[in-house]
């Protein structure tokens, strides 16, 4: 039996940038580069949370409020 296609970090990233920012009613597919960057980085954020790990989401997001993404 064949394996389904391999999913990466990336792809899982950007799967949860698309499924955060359609729920606050915005369209990734139509947003600017910056806009899609600062959902990813909500959605590396989240993956963090999800892991347990504070401390990195917290810094992926004081650097999103920083600008520095």
């Amino acid at each position: 039996m064949a394996d389904g296609p391999k999913i990466t970090f990336g792809d899982a990233l950007r799967r949860a940038a698309l499924e955060l920012a359609g729920m606050s009613g915005v369209d990734l597919a139509k947003a600017g580069p910056k806009t899609v960057r600062l959902w990813q980085a909500r959605g590396l954020a989240l993956h963090h949370l999800a892991a347990g790990d504070m401390d990195e989401a917290v810094k992926v997001m004081a650097n999103l409020i920083r600008g520095a993404l």
